[in-house]
């Protein structure tokens, strides 16, 4: 990471390059919303129409969008990581495109789902998020455990909901509770990450080795984990809801 700076001599060093960081994080965190919730308000309007009928071409537009939008959020991550490591480019535009795609796939959620249990999720990850930042950052060299425990997690539930994708087939409701404890897993997964990232960026700013590109990323990493946790509380306050 220190060779970023012979590429950017714009760098942020200490309490700067934290502020700067969460600043990115809550502007991408921001412009989703916008997306998300105009979207949203916008294919509610189209998708049902004036006579309140659904509309075949605008469920068509809108699920074309989902798919586009898939394929975006996933070929941003890469652009991200190359961009990086190549230490030649800005994030700014990637992660820009990024924040729209995961604003349109998160609109999918206020088409069925009213303004209080939307408010609801947002304020319950942010309390969440907060609290694991707060341990990232006066946790200590600890921390580091946190974030080896959290990618094992990761990686084993990622193994683990491939094999239960097979268990569905042969008994579905032992897959379904599979799937149950296999999101769990994921999610405590991301709570130890969010900590572990937290951490890195308080020793960045220690190290005096910050960059605006550098800031970028370690904005989008926090922007990740916010993004995942709202999405776990979603579903899982939808399928109360339901």
């Amino acid at each position: 990471m220190a060779t970023l700076t012979k590429n950017y001599a714009d760098e942020y060093t200490g309490s700067k390059f934290i502020a700067k960081t969460f600043l990115f994080m809550f502007i991408a965190l921001l412009w989703t919303a916008v997306v998300s919730l105009g979207l949203g308000a916008l294919f509610t309007y189209l998708l049902l129409g004036p006579d309140r009928a659904v509309s075949e071409t605008a469920t068509n537009v809108f699920l074309g969008l989902m798919i586009g939008s898939a394929v975006v959020v996933l070929v941003m991550t890469l652009w991200i990581q190359l961009s990086l490591l190549r230490g030649k480019h800005s994030l700014v535009v990637p992660f820009a495109l990024y924040a729209t795609a995961m604003g349109v796939l998160l609109s999918s959620f206020t088409l069925y789902l009213d303004f209080y249990t939307l408010a609801l999720a947002v304020g319950l990850t942010s309390l969440i998020f907060g609290l694991m930042a707060l341990i990232g950052f006066l946790g200590g060299d600890r921390i580091r455990v946190f974030g080896m425990i959290g990618i094992g997690l990761l990686f084993g539930a990622i193994i683990l909901s491939l094999f239960a994708s097979f268990i569905y087939f042969f008994n579905w409701g032992v897959g379904y509770y599979l799937n149950l404890g296999i999101s769990a897993i994921m999610f405590l997964a991301i709570l130890l990450i969010t900590a572990f990232d937290v951490y890195r960026i308080k020793k960045i700013a220690e190290s005096g080795y910050g960059t605006k590109n550098l800031a970028l990323y370690c904005a989008f990493s926090l922007y990740v984990d916010f993004i995942y946790i709202l999405i776990r509380i979603l579903s899982l306050l939808a399928r109360n809801r339901n």
